[in-house]
């Protein structure tokens, strides 16, 4: 026959060839490239973090995708210190609004994760321009601008017209409680009208309650207790002045039962005609009590410290979000009913803020 006078070395070709045949047909592989037949590799692919169209916390329906965002960007820079892959990818490319208390959530998220898993490198895909009033504007830009994100993730400030409101933004953070750093925003906010001793004793109370509850290491949670650090916030929004004091601590309704004596307690209790069981009960019973556990000269009545701003400006609202909780307090005049309600998702820790008229 005349496959008995091939050449061996013909025959071995065609073996191969058949064999390699086999193996591209047997191959379930994606995205594939082959140099040669018989060698295979899987083509990288870059996995991005898509922010939602507005982050927000104010309304449950945002509150959910928000802090799915956030925490999915904390996941994948874990995931990457861990693996190897040392890349994370953030898009903000559908983001048309930002609001306060999202946006101090997601940066100090975000400043932990970056302290703790260092040598990543990061690619952010800007927010789009938005029009408002017939205007073109970078609104989500400039806040993540001037709160420093871009730079946190070692990017370059953004070389942009900023929006008038945004440049009354200011943001600092720290980890004792002695003041110096909420004394520093609050001088800058002096011109805007607001008595500055009832700020400073309210954002002082905020910040001693995450230095010395958010962070007890003799509570049990779920808290990194890892880095301590708390974050003060202050702007101007429609004619408001907000401040916002923030901490990844344990949360209050983690803290209350535990700080408080069963004296102060039982009278909250009686005051609320229930035993707080909710996130927003317990926020709400928080507000209520009378003294604090330390006796310092900077330090006031604590929760009552935090609602005074409330009570003396009209029209102003104190809003604390910790844990699943959200309660919302209009002042002891305002025929506004007080809000609370637990959302289906956990933040870490506290956000206290105050929203203060400026006319």
């Amino acid at each position: 026959m005349k496959s008995c006078n091939i050449p061996q070395k013909i025959k071995t070709d065609r073996f191969y060839r058949k064999l390699s045949s086999k193996k591209r047909k047997k191959s379930n592989l994606v995205n594939v490239i082959r140099k040669k037949p018989w060698k295979a590799k899987r083509k990288a692919t870059t996995k991005i973090v898509l922010a939602p169209n507005i982050i927000d916390f104010y309304k449950p329906k945002h509150y959910e995708a928000t802090v799915k965002f956030i925490d999915s960007i904390q996941k994948r820079i874990r995931n990457s210190y861990h693996s190897n892959k040392q890349s994370v990818n953030i898009s903000f490319r559908n983001t048309k609004f930002i609001t306060a208390a999202a946006a101090i959530y997601l940066f100090a998220q975000t400043a932990r994760s970056v302290r703790k898993y260092p040598g990543i490198s990061y690619t952010i895909t800007a927010p789009q321009k938005v029009t408002q009033k017939g205007e073109s504007l970078h609104l989500v830009d400039s806040v993540l601008n001037r709160l420093g994100f871009y730079e946190l993730l070692g990017q370059r400030s953004r070389s942009l017209k900023e929006i008038r409101t945004v440049k009354c933004w200011h943001q600092d953070n720290g980890t004792v409680a002695n003041g110096e750093i909420a004394g520093r925003i609050i001088e800058k906010l002096k011109h805007l009208g607001i008595e500055k001793h009832m700020l400073y004793r309210s954002s002082v109370e905020a910040i001693s309650n995450a230095v010395e509850h958010g962070y007890d290491k003799s509570i049990q949670s779920t808290a990194d207790l890892t880095d301590k650090t708390w974050w003060m916030f202050a702007a101007v929004l429609d004619n408001k002045l907000t401040i916002l004091v923030s901490d990844l601590g344990h949360g209050i309704p983690n803290t209350l039962e535990k700080t408080q004596s069963s004296n102060i307690l039982d009278e909250i209790w009686s005051m609320l005609g229930v035993k707080a069981t909710k996130d927003c009960e317990l926020i709400h019973a928080s507000t209520l009590v009378k003294k604090t556990q330390t006796k310092k000269s900077n330090r006031g009545k604590g929760g009552k410290d935090l609602t005074s701003l409330v009570d003396h400006y009209k029209n102003s609202s104190l809003t604390i979000f910790s844990n699943r909780g959200l309660y919302r307090y209009h002042g002891k005049v305002s025929k506004k009913r007080a809000v609370s309600y637990d959302n289906k998702t956990p933040i870490e820790g506290t956000i206290v803020e105050w929203s203060i008229p400026l006319n």
